[in-house]
């Protein structure tokens, strides 16, 4: 694409909260699901095999795995959707996407710093999230040290522009009649 950066669209906080706020519903909803059937299961087997109930350790040990591998399903979740599609669920119903510094989407290093790079912006009591709110570019921390940027897409841009031209032309016609029935 090689487009310079300056000339693009940055997304505002609004957007791109109400995209992240998408994504953190579609990542609940499918480890709810991953919970609720990995509970059905350990409750179907320690039914009819009462040898499987496991010891206070094995619980939490099972319990400490089953973080872990929502923790690992979260990272993966952002890490793939931005290096493969410069965009995730969320960032897609808003027409957001995330580009590198030229312009292309961010290669895997780049999602991998961004994403650790949102527990940053969030641990720092959210502070790194709320500098898109003075960023001339519109970047948080994790855009910072990643090199990343969020703006509109082409195709959200694109449909913006035709509903304005609608608008437009609707107000032109409507002005036209106006005129007409004055005279």
């Amino acid at each position: 694409m090689n487009v310079p950066v300056s000339s693009l669209q940055f997304a505002g906080f609004l957007s791109r909260l109400v995209a992240f706020v998408v994504d953190l519903v579609i990542i609940l909803t499918a480890l709810a699901v991953f919970r609720l059937t990995a509970q059905a299961l350990y409750d179907f087997f320690t039914a009819i095999v009462p040898v499987l109930k496991f010891s206070f350790i094995d619980a939490l040990l099972l319990r400490l795995g089953g973080v872990t591998a929502s923790a690992i399903a979260q990272g993966a979740y952002f890490i793939l959707f931005w290096t493969l599609n410069g965009q995730t669920p969320g960032m897609a119903l808003m027409g957001l996407q995330v580009i590198h510094n030229d312009a292309v989407r961010p290669p895997l290093p780049a999602s991998v710093i961004r994403y650790f790079g949102y527990w940053l912006s969030a641990v720092a009591l959210g502070l790194g999230f709320l500098w898109v709110l003075i960023d001339r570019k519109r970047r948080g921390w994790h855009d910072i040290l990643a090199g990343t940027y969020v703006v509109h897409s082409a195709a959200a841009l694109l449909y913006h522009e035709q509903v304005m031209a609608i608008k437009a032309r609707e107000r032109a016609i409507t002005e036209q009649l106006l005129s007409k029935t004055k005279q």
